[in-house]
């Protein structure tokens, strides 16, 4: 919880120093083309990198569409006292 804490709290101090490095070097342009290559490779990094998280169930989810096809019309009218 420290790391991020002081992460936030520097980066605000710090990304204003790192782009006038950026801009004066290599044009104010370049302030959001590195960040954009940067955060391109961090994704395709986590992309490949990172595991899937699927939940597997153990049983059936039995939905009410399947519960209303299921029952007939013959049913019904039993239970209705119908004909």
């Amino acid at each position: 919880m420290a790391m991020y804490s002081l992460a936030i709290a520097e980066a605000s101090y710090l990304c204003p120093m790192i782009a006038g490095f950026i801009s004066q070097y290599a044009g104010w342009q370049w302030v959001s083309y590195i960040p954009t290559i940067f955060l391109g490779v961090v994704f395709v990094f986590l992309l490949v990198m990172m595991e899937e998280r699927n939940y597997l169930r153990q049983h059936a989810v039995t939905t009410n569409l399947e519960i209303s096809a299921s029952f007939s019309k013959d049913k019904a009218s039993k239970i209705l006292g119908g004909k």
